[in-house]
């Protein structure tokens, strides 16, 4: 009898330990960046990359970025061919900067810009959001420019 008390008592404490913990967003953070906020609101498809038109073909493939703001700041997204996850981190005056993250490893068939996205990424310090339109800076000039898409 004291084992079956014992251990209702113990799953007990394990299943409230277990509960989810609710995601904050900083909103100091937020607010003082200026439009911060605007990166949760769509799907970024690259539009413009290193100062060449990249034309989206409509699809999942088109290289794009989506920014949540778990776990201290998480993007998803692709490069044209392959995923990509990681974290990114905004500070005050708008100020982004990507932590390194993952891809998978498909075989792509050329041309793409996997590679030189990629390597933009982890260039980028800045950026701003405008009528829909972000765009990633590298000391104050632009590196990419994104469309925004309705997040479905």
């Amino acid at each position: 009898m004291k084992i079956l008390l014992v251990s209702i008592a113990l799953l007990g404490a394990i299943s409230i330990g277990c509960k989810s913990a609710k995601t904050t967003v900083n909103t100091a953070t937020t607010a003082a960046t200026g439009g911060s906020e605007s990166l949760y609101k769509y799907k970024w498809t690259l539009v413009e990359l290193g100062g060449k038109s990249v034309t989206p073909a409509g699809n999942d493939r088109d290289a794009h970025l989506l920014f949540t703001p778990e776990d201290g700041g998480r993007v998803v997204g692709s490069t044209s061919c392959n995923r990509l996850t990681g974290g990114f981190t905004v500070e005050a005056n708008n100020k982004l900067t990507f932590k390194p993250g993952a891809t998978t490893r498909m075989a792509c068939p050329e041309p793409n810009v996997e590679n030189e996205f990629t390597a933009m990424l982890g260039q980028v310090n800045g950026f701003s959001v405008a009528d829909k339109a972000l765009s990633l800076t590298k000391d104050g000039s632009t590196v990419a420019k994104f469309r925004g898409d309705a997040v479905k």
